[in-house]
């Protein structure tokens, strides 16, 4: 999603900085504090972005029965198309969170270092 992407490119510019400042001198708790600042919204996303596609592919396929229940004379021909279209949400939903998690287990794992570094 667009917020995931933001919070990501915001977190990524805001992290090299910090990365520069941290070589220099010890970090603040206020700079360690806004750099915590969206991840757990980031971490919301991810985890909620496959339910959501699931719920659009189930609701899809749901669909897609109903039709066939009212329209006898149905195939392969009639199910696939709608299978496939069913199937994009879940498609979306993993594009969302796959990098969402990789960044904020990235995010995590550098604010981590961080504050080990100023103990």
């Amino acid at each position: 999603s667009l917020i995931s992407w933001k919070i990501i490119f915001q977190k990524l510019f805001h992290f090299q900085r910090i990365r520069r400042v941290a070589r220099k001198k010890r970090v603040s708790d206020g700079e360690l504090l806004s750099l915590e600042k969206g991840l757990p919204l980031l971490a919301t996303i991810t985890a909620l972005s496959p339910f959501l596609g699931l719920l659009g592919t189930v609701w899809g396929i749901l669909l897609i029965f109903s039709r066939l229940h009212w329209n006898v004379g149905g195939g392969l021909e009639v199910i696939a198309p709608g299978i496939a279209q069913a199937l994009l949400t879940t498609v979306a939903g993993l594009l969302v969170a796959i990098p969402a998690l990789f960044f904020y287990n990235y995010f995590s794992t550098v604010l981590h270092f961080l504050s080990l570094e100023r103990e």
